[in-house]
């Protein structure tokens, strides 16, 4: 149980640079976390999750325990591994401070669990306090009893002195301590000392304290430590062998665990952190429910592109006015869309948050909409165009390059769907081939039976889905349209409907409004 804490499936084919082609790696950015890792297309794991989630979110101070248990298993997981490298004289005290982290741990756990524990509706976090509770047995609490003076006698201690001898050319060739401090180094000078009245000399540096961290490499400092541990060990000996077995036991077969579960509770505080920030935005969100594929359905409502909104809500006052809604439905007439519209309408950020949706959902998070039901699929792949090419033989050799690689990773089965979008493909080439290039991508994409969009500003393109609906077999996703709204005055309103394009691409009105007339043009 404690291995997968949230059981990924692994079972959701999709690019690690997925949320960079969709300009959105900085609204889903896991510190040390590969998203694609916890993607699922598990309906049932995926309830779970956002029971997780949700319980991180809305449990007090349940956040705060994950980011502290985050902070110090991280503590440990660094003690485990310079345990590791060291020589068995120094392994003794590195296992009590592990113990002294694992008491700090569990203590706090305890007290968290017998107040707020019951508030919790997930199994999993009811399964891990239960875990918590059993460790602090009696065994525990008489380990604890045994270990504690020598605990306290190296909690105590404040400062090392330590003497080096240097040779003619004042290069230090032997050090030792010379005492242990249950007192700070003082930072100051001989006046300092003075003005304070401070005879002593042995707690006071003649010269300014500095940060070591700061001052000296990583490695250097570990060998700094190293040679710390080294002489401490060796004051403490005979009690660090004396309990140095029954901690190892204890350790090994009690709160190894912890270790394992750290990705995952690193992977549910950043994400419950996005979500908080959204609701500390004001952005509406909703958990999605969860259908299977056989179904055929999928639907938003009142949904919006989080990236877009939180930089509107976090340096606007208001975010009634710069927040564009939509909705689409994925059903038995339309699993596959024409995306059409005037440029500039908002069909590229229409596209990418529907994906980002989408991804959101399968992590488990509360989704950007009104209400969402959503089939989980095993494929999300993006095709967005790129300025410039660095292919041998050009943009279009690059973009079917790309397209082939999508089609090569679909998933082989037709009960296991996968979402592909599509903007403005082939538009690097004249419109006639373009065309048929689309046609050809459409078809071969209705046949996989694959949920999708595709945007592009051929018109055209509608006549040839009308003659790939009337020919695609009964297991093909059937094609249907949605169109990039503009107005009676001709303005974009971003909103998208769901609804056969009229042909017009309004390229001629646009052109007029900025001034694109041969009588304008030759004046200027």
């Amino acid at each position: 149980m404690h291995d997968h804490f949230l059981q990924k499936s692994n079972d959701v084919i999709c690019s690690k640079d997925i949320l960079k082609a969709l300009k959105a790696d900085n609204f889903l950015y896991l510190r040390g976390v590969d998203i694609t890792e916890y993607l699922s297309a598990d309906a049932s794991l995926l309830e779970k999750r956002s029971r997780v989630l949700r319980d991180t979110a809305e449990v007090p101070g349940l956040h705060a325990l994950v980011d502290e248990w985050i902070a110090q298993i991280t503590y440990l997981s660094e003690m485990v591994k310079k345990k590791s490298e060291h020589a068995s004289g120094e392994e003794s005290l590195y296992s009590v401070k592990q113990l002294e982290l694992y008491f700090s741990i569990v203590d706090t756990t305890c007290a968290y669990a017998e107040e707020h524990a019951a508030a919790c509706t997930s199994s999993e976090y009811q399964t891990l306090f239960e875990a918590f509770l059993r460790i602090a047995d009696t065994e525990y609490n008489q380990l604890k009893v045994k270990t504690k003076k020598l605990l306290d006698q190296i909690s105590q201690i404040k400062s090392i002195s330590i003497g080096f001898n240097f040779d003619a050319s004042l290069t230090p060739y032997e050090a030792g301590i010379l005492s242990v401090n249950q007192r700070y180094i003082e930072s100051g000078t001989l006046i300092d000392r003075l003005l304070r009245g401070d005879t002593g000399q042995e707690y006071c540096s003649i010269a300014p304290l500095v940060v070591s961290k700061r001052q000296i490499g990583s490695g250097e400092f570990d060998v700094l430590e190293h040679a710390l541990y080294t002489g401490i060990d060796k004051l403490f000996k005979k009690q660090l062998r004396q309990w140095e077995p029954e901690i190892l036991t204890f350790l090994q077969n009690r709160l190894g665990f912890l270790l394992d579960i750290l990705p995952d509770l690193q992977f549910i505080s950043e994400i419950t952190a996005i979500s908080e920030r959204m609701r500390s935005a004001g952005l509406q969100l909703c958990k999605p429910e969860y259908s299977v594929f056989d179904t055929c359905t999928s639907e938003l409502c009142g949904f919006y592109h989080p990236v877009l909104a939180l930089n509107f809500a976090e340096h606007r006052e208001s975010t009634e006015n710069t927040i564009v809604k939509n909705d689409i439905t994925f059903d038995q007439n339309g699993m596959l869309y024409i995306l059409t519209g005037p440029n500039n309408g908002g069909k590229s950020v229409y596209l990418s948050a529907v994906v980002l949706i989408q991804l959101m959902a399968q992590l488990g998070m509360m989704v950007p909409a009104e209400k969402a039901v959503l089939t989980p699929v095993h494929g999300i792949f993006v095709h967005f165009p790129k300025h410039g090419s660095l292919h041998e033989m050009g943009r279009l050799a690059e973009e079917c390059e790309t397209i082939a690689a999508i089609f090569s990773a679909l998933p082989k089965r037709k009960s296991a769907p996968a979402l592909v979008v599509m903007d403005e493909a082939f538009s690097s080439t004249d419109a006639k081939d373009a065309i048929q290039l689309s046609d050809t991508v459409l078809r071969a994409l209705s046949h996989c039976r694959v949920r999708g969009i595709y945007a592009t500003h051929f018109h055209e393109l509608y006549e040839y889905a009308e003659a790939a609906n009337a020919a695609r077999g009964p297991d093909d996703s059937p094609i249907d349209y949605l169109v990039a709204g503009i107005d009676k005055n001709e303005t974009r309103t971003y909103r998208i409907e769901r609804r056969k394009p009229d042909g017009k691409s309004y390229a001629q009105t646009i052109a007029q409004k900025y001034g694109i007339l041969y009588e304008t043009l030759i004046q200027i």
